[in-house]
């Protein structure tokens, strides 16, 4: 729904590293609409969600969503660009918390997050797979060991 270039019901949304963190910017439409001219928060969660796991590249984990929590902290607007900033909080073992702000264009926060995900091996994506494309899947991984990436560890 959210992520997925191939995905052409995707929001797009695009993000980027800036030191240790991820930034994005992102302007809810009316695809988005809760009330009249407001995102709804399913949709902000979403981002929150899709923009924290943009987060998780940074320490080459692959993990799941244990918890999310938002605090609508004022409306957020349709038509406005948001920027969202995402970092790590902090890491402990197989968890990984994260945080995430966003700032309206006046540099207001309108939102903010905080995620614990649970990291998992690469396998655990390939379930819901078909066999053609868990063959391509586990292909793929085999490439990135033969470099030498320690795909285990994600």
């Amino acid at each position: 729904m959210v992520c997925g270039a191939q995905n052409p019901e995707s929001w797009h949304l695009t993000a980027y590293r800036k030191g240790d963190e991820v930034h994005c910017q992102y302007t809810f439409d009316k695809r988005h609409e809760g009330g009249p001219g407001l995102a709804h928060g399913g949709a902000v969660s979403a981002v929150c969600d899709d923009v924290l796991g943009h987060v998780l590249t940074l320490l080459g984990h692959a993990a799941v969503t244990r918890r999310l929590e938002v605090d609508f902290l004022k409306p957020v607007l349709l038509g406005e660009v948001h920027t969202l900033v995402g970092k790590v909080d902090h890491v402990d073992g197989r968890k990984t918390w994260l945080q995430l702000q966003a700032l309206a264009p006046d540099g207001q926060p309108r939102f903010a997050a905080r995620g614990l995900f649970i990291r998992v091996g690469l396998e655990h994506f390939l379930a819901g797979l078909t066999e053609a494309e868990r063959a391509g899947a586990q292909a793929k991984i085999k490439e990135w060991r033969e470099r030498g990436e320690d795909v285990a560890a994600w």
